[in-house]
C-alpha cells in the first residue's frame, strides 16, 4: 500500500533524507522512529506531496505520489505534526473541510470520534489547546476512511485514556486492511500497536524490522527514552 524507493531531500545543501526505501503492506502498522532532525517529518511530508523530494519515488495505493500528489492524497488520511489550523473556524467546520476531498469519508464517524476524544464541535480552533488540536487532526484522518493512514506524532499531547483509545482504534483499522505509517518518540506506544518499525538517523534508514528486535538497540544507539 505504501512503497518508498530511494527518497532523498536536502535543504540548503544539508541532507534531510538520504535514499530512504521501505514498504508498508496492507493491514500493517509501521512505526517511524528517530531523534529530532532525523528526517521523519520530511519523509511523511514527501509522501503526501507537502514536500517534493529531490530524487526517488513513492507510491500510495498504486499512485505515484511524487508525480501526482493530488491523486495520491485521495487515498491517504493524513495527520500532520504541526497542528496549524484556521483559528476562526469551528471544529466541525475544519472536520468537514478536511474530509471533503475523500470519496469514502464519514462525517458521522469524525463527529463520534471527536465526542469520544472530548472535543466540542462548536469550539473555535483558535481556542483549542495543543492536545485538542492533535485530537482533531487524528479524528479527521480516521474519518477520511482512506485505505492508507500517514500520521506524524499522532499521540503527542493526548492524555493516557485517549491515547489508549486511539491505539485500540488503529490496531482495529489495521485488522480491517488499512496500511498505517506513523512517527513517534514513544517506543512503548509503538510496541503496543506496530508490527514493524523503521529507524531513521541523520536522514538515513538504519534498519527496518520487528520492534522487539530493536528495542534494546534503539535505546542505546538513538538514546530514546521509553
Amino acid at each position: 500500500m505504501i512503497r518508498i524507493k530511494n527518497i532523498s531531500k536536502s535543504y540548503d545543501g544539508v541532507a534531510a533524507l538520504r535514499e530512504v526505501s521501505f514498504d508498508v503492506g496492507k493491514g500493517e502498522i509501521l512505526g517511524l522512529v528517530g531523534p529530532n532532525g532525523s528526517g521523519k517529518t520530511t519523509l511523511l511530508k514527501s509522501l503526501v506531496g507537502v514536500v517534493r523530494p529531490d530524487s526517488g519515488q513513492a507510491w500510495i495505493a498504486g499512485v505515484d505520489s511524487t508525480e501526482d500528489a493530488l491523486e495520491a492524497r485521495k487515498h491517504v488520511g493524513y495527520s500532520p505534526g504541526d497542528p496549524a489550523l484556521y483559528d476562526s473556524l469551528s471544529v466541525l467546520e475544519i472536520l468537514e473541510f478536511a474530509i471533503g476531498f475523500h470519496p469514502e469519508a464519514d462525517l458521522s464517524l469524525g463527529m463520534k470520534l471527536l465526542d469520544l476524544f472530548g472535543v466540542s464541535l462548536e469550539k473555535r480552533a483558535g481556542k483549542l489547546s495543543h492536545g485538542m488540536k492533535r485530537k482533531l487532526l487524528l479524528a479527521q484522518a480516521l474519518a477520511s476512511q482512506a485505505p492508507v493512514l500517514i500520521l506524524d506524532e499522532p499521540m503527542e499531547g493526548l492524555d493516557p485514556e485517549v491515547r489508549k483509545t486511539a491505539e485500540k482504534i488503529l490496531v482495529e483499522l489495521a485488522g480491517r486492511g488499512r496500511a498505517i505509517l506513523m512517527s513517534s518518540h514513544d517506543l512503548a506506544g509503538l510496541e503496543r500497536t506496530c508490527h514493524r518499525v523503521a529507524f531513521l538517523r541523520e536522514g538515513r534508514l538504519l534498519d527496518v524490522g520487528e520492534l522487539e528486535d530493536f528495542l534494546e538497540q534503539a535505546s542505546r544507539v538513538l538514546r530514546i527514552r521509553f
